[in-house]
Order: structure tokens, then C-alpha cells, then sequence
């Protein structure tokens, strides 16, 4: 395997860290059955998901799911009705592969660590982090705020290497989407993508972004640091 000599870590949060997507998914479907609407299978969720990180828009999607289309008032009560939501969703996700914390423990042994991650709130974020115990083992927790723009922007992980005064090139980006890799490559850093089974992204998705690496589980991106875990 390939080994990256890097000065940090930074970790994408949701789909990296935490399986998130069928919480999304459980989140979703709640609010369609609270509008009379069907729930969607996995399937179709991973494809509305796909297209939201593409940069699609939410409308878009709710309009397919209605009968007749979605009108204005319908879309932003149902985004109301999905906010409300929303806050509690991440009670459901589970640590990655049950890896996380022997991850996060191995690699800030040697490397600062920090966590890059679209949200917005930092209250529920260092709330999530705490109930899995991830919380000694992470530096700090970069969210997006007005003039630091989200992911594949590159500019959390600028502020991320700025704050260890560490340089963007000698960090790497740990991810599971094509934003993630994407953020890392115009920072100028390292990338390694990790495709867990059950994720929206696959190898072919990852690979046509050109990381560092590609990864099938979070438990192999110590060895690709020249770290412990994962020698066997």
C-alpha cells in the first residue's frame, strides 16, 4: 500500500466518520409520510443524495416526489417540516465500521487531527463527537461560516492547516464524496477516499476525482500514514 508522509489529518464527518446516509434517508421519509407522500427506497435515496452533492437542489427532487409537481408553498413548509427534523437525526448514526475511535486514537498519537464538516451549527456537531467519544482524540472542528466557504471549496481546509500552522500541502484529506476530494486537491493536500460498503460513493466515483488513494474501510488510513492500526 501506498504511505503518505503528511503533517495532519483532516476527516470528513458524515459518511466518513459516522454512517449517516440511512439516517438521512430515516429523516427524509419521516417528513414525506407527515405530507402523504411514499417513503423511497434506499436506492432511489442514494440517487437523490448523489445528485444533492453534485450540487443539485433540494426542490428538485421534491418535485419528482409529488403527483403534480411541487408548488412553492408545499416545498418550503415541507423544508420547514424537515429543519424541525433534521436537528436529532444524527441519535441514529453509528461510528464507521466500529473503527472510529481506534482510528482517531491512532493517528493523533502522531498527526493533529481535525474534522472538516458542512454543518453549520458547532453545538450538535461537538454533541455527536462526545456520545462516541471522539472528542480527545480530534484538535479541532472546522465548520463553514461566512468567508470560509463549504466543501469542494478548499477553504476549511485552509483555515483547518492554518490554525495547526501546519502547511496545506503537508496535510491530508480523509473523505468519502467527491467534495471531499475535490476540497483537498485544490488545497493543494494529500486525499485519500474511503468507500465503506453501504456508502453513496464507489471506487469508480473516487477514482475519477485522482486521489492519493482509495481505501475500502476507515481502518486502513493509519497503515496509508506509516501508522499502526491496520497492519494486519
Amino acid at each position: 500500500m501506498t504511505r503518505l508522509n503528511c503533517r495532519a489529518a483532516f476527516f470528513d464527518l458524515d459518511g466518513t466518520l459516522f454512517h449517516s446516509l440511512e439516517a438521512y434517508r430515516s429523516a427524509f421519509n419521516h417528513v414525506l409520510e407527515q405530507f402523504g407522500l411514499k417513503p423511497v427506497e434506499r436506492a432511489a435515496f442514494v440517487r437523490y443524495f448523489r445528485h444533492m452533492e453534485n450540487g443539485g437542489r433540494f426542490p428538485e427532487i421534491l418535485t419528482q416526489l409529488t403527483p403534480d409537481g411541487a408548488e412553492e408553498t408545499f416545498l418550503r413548509r415541507f423544508l420547514g417540516a424537515y429543519r424541525e427534523v433534521f436537528p436529532g437525526m444524527d441519535r441514529a448514526y453509528t461510528v464507521m465500521d466500529d473503527a472510529a475511535p481506534a482510528v482517531l486514537r491512532c493517528v493523533s498519537a502522531s498527526l493533529p487531527v481535525a474534522v472538516i464538516t458542512a454543518r453549520r451549527d458547532p453545538v450538535p456537531t461537538r454533541a455527536l463527537l462526545e456520545r462516541h467519544g471522539l472528542v480527545p482524540f480530534i484538535a479541532l472542528v472546522v465548520h463553514p461560516r461566512e468567508g470560509v466557504a463549504v466543501k469542494p471549496a478548499p477553504d476549511q481546509l485552509i483555515e483547518a492547516a492554518r490554525q495547526l500552522d501546519v502547511p496545506a500541502e503537508a496535510c491530508v484529506m480523509v473523505g468519502d464524496s467527491p467534495r471531499d476530494i475535490r476540497a483537498g486537491r485544490a488545497a493543494g493536500a494529500r486525499t485519500i477516499g474511503v468507500t465503506p460498503p453501504g456508502g453513496a460513493w464507489q471506487h469508480d466515483d473516487l477514482h475519477r476525482e485522482s486521489p492519493d488513494l482509495v481505501v475500502d474501510r476507515l481502518a486502513e488510513v493509519p497503515r496509508a500514514l506509516g501508522l499502526g492500526l491496520g497492519e494486519r
